[in-house]
């Protein structure tokens, strides 16, 4: 059963592939090494749930022909890859996966380090949340005061409480910044976002 699912998720990745092919783009992850990067400093963020929709690469090159531009999985069923991605997926059902992945923070969007493959799951599961330790990188070019209140993801070690992105937060309140990100073109609306079963307000442990 679980090999069938990956033969599904593969599928999908494939068929990614192609679309952005035939459309000239990339059709693999994206990778942050690839970018010309003027880092002023580094913050290190506690453990907490990050939204999966906004995690959009890797931080390093080495895996992402694995993967599609979606991170659906392109190696061949039979493979060892394969197999620990449909352990995965067994676990996730059974426990939920609860280690949580290491990525990096860049300009709003997430770049991952390790867990490339619950990811892949997760995003798979269309789960809205993975946990994650974060690394934010903040380019040189950025006036912004980082304070921790800056974090919008902070404020979530608590149970995750419903997010409606219909009307902006106060300002000062710390979710400015996620909210602006949230109401960009291609962010999940209102009705997906507001504690309907399945949406950001579910936590997986």
């Amino acid at each position: 059963m679980s090999l069938e699912v990956y033969e599904q998720a593969r599928k999908i990745g494939l068929r990614c592939v192609k679309t952005r092919a035939a459309e000239g783009l990339d059709p693999y992850l994206p990778a942050l090494e690839d970018e010309k990067l003027k880092i002023l400093k580094t913050q290190e963020l506690p453990v907490t749930a990050i939204p999966l929709d906004r995690v959009t690469g890797t931080r390093t090159r080495g895996r992402t022909n694995s993967f599609a531009a979606d991170f659906m999985p392109l190696l061949e069923p039979a493979s060892e890859f394969a197999g620990k991605w449909t352990r995965l997926y067994e676990a996730q059902l059974e426990e939920g996966i609860r280690e949580p992945i290491l990525c990096v923070e860049y300009l709003g969007h997430f770049y991952v380090q390790e867990g490339n493959k619950r990811v892949s799951v997760l995003k798979y599961l269309k789960a809205p949340e993975i946990m994650a330790k974060v690394t934010r990188l903040i380019p040189e070019n950025d006036l912004r005061k980082w304070r921790p209140t800056s974090n919008p993801w902070r404020r979530r070690q608590k149970p995750a409480r419903p997010i409606c992105t219909s009307s902006p937060p106060a300002a000062g309140s710390g979710w400015t910044l996620f909210w602006a990100q949230m109401t960009s073109p291609g962010a999940k609306k209102c009705g997906r976002m507001c504690g309907l079963p399945g949406t950001a307000s579910r936590r997986f442990s």
